[in-house]
């Protein structure tokens, strides 16, 4: 008995056919494009407040209008843009890159 014989519903009876797919390829392209893009705008900012904060902590003494310290303002921030990018890689996940995997399953698979 061979393995394509044996496998369970949903699972593709030869995996090697979707990984050599170019559909599949680019799938995999553009999703971690999009991840590495998504995690860099990140970092960028987790660090660029921890930088700002060692070298010029100065800086946070400044107000935002209504009395608020623009350390709070840059950390709110920072937490929001990170709810907005989650919120933004689901959207694209669910919306693009699932009916592009089912696509390519059902071609495939």
């Amino acid at each position: 008995m061979s393995v394509s014989d044996t496998a369970p519903a949903g699972v593709p009876r030869d995996p090697q056919s979707i990984i050599a797919d170019p559909r599949f390829r680019m799938l995999v392209r553009e999703r971690l494009r999009l991840r590495c893009g998504l995690s860099a705008v990140l970092l960028l900012g987790f660090f660029g407040l921890v930088l700002t904060a060692s070298f010029a902590p100065a800086l946070f003494d400044r107000q935002l209008p209504g009395g608020i310290p623009l350390a709070i303002g840059i950390t709110v921030a920072i937490v929001l843009l990170t709810v907005i990018l989650t919120g933004w890689y689901v959207y694209r996940s669910n919306r693009q890159f699932d009916s592009q995997a089912r696509a390519i399953s059902d071609i495939v698979g």
